[in-house]
């Protein structure tokens, strides 16, 4: 399901030098991930050069596996992720991965890898969140989203993005505000305040 107004929109209003720097690097990254195929081929290699090894990979093949991933990405949001794993701005759980690009004052950017058949909690969200497809593919209660598509979800949005079976699936995610957990993930947001 590919949403092209807002990548436009996004493209225009980067034009004008109107963009927070959340929204200029994911219009940066969509720009670069347009402009070349071979994004996906890599990270497919990854996947089956991971696949072969089972899942006993230990701290340094998986810090060589994430790093030969990351180095696939398009540039924009390639050297933020570099320097993430280099200063430790990352966490992850359960198939998620989650390295925090942009962070503070403005909207949020942060990297997302997510694995085959894993997905992200159940949420909403505390503002706009805009999610651009780099590799793999996920889908949720709205659709599929491959690479290059746009995912756009508002304040009344609940979803659970689920990586499709194949590819390592990354996103980038810019959010205005706080995603809300649901569930069980909701209970201790409320009851740790965050």
């Amino acid at each position: 399901m590919t949403n092209n107004a807002p990548a436009q929109a996004a493209a225009a209003a980067q034009i004008a030098g109107r963009l927070e720097p959340a929204f200029a690097l994911m219009a940066r990254t969509h720009a670069a991930l347009q402009a070349s195929c071979a994004v996906q081929a890599a990270a497919q290699s990854a996947d089956i050069a991971a696949a072969r090894r089972g899942p006993e990979l230990c701290a340094a093949v998986w810090a060589s596996q994430l790093l030969g991933e990351v180095l696939a990405l398009p540039a924009p949001v390639r050297d933020l992720a570099l320097h993430a794993i280099g200063a430790g701005a990352w966490r992850g759980a359960g198939g998620l991965v989650s390295f925090s690009l942009i962070d503070g004052p403005g909207p949020k950017a942060e990297l997302l890898r997510i694995a085959p058949g894993k997905g992200a909690p159940s949420h909403t969200h505390g503002g706009m969140e805009y999610t651009l497809v780099l590799t793999g593919a996920f889908a949720d209660a709205t659709g599929r989203y491959a690479a290059g598509d746009i995912a756009v979800m508002g304040p009344t949005d609940a979803h659970r993005p689920t990586a499709e079976p194949g590819a390592i699936c990354y996103a980038l995610a810019v959010s205005e505000a706080p995603l809300k957990f649901t569930g069980a993930l909701g209970v201790l947001q409320k009851f740790w305040k965050h």
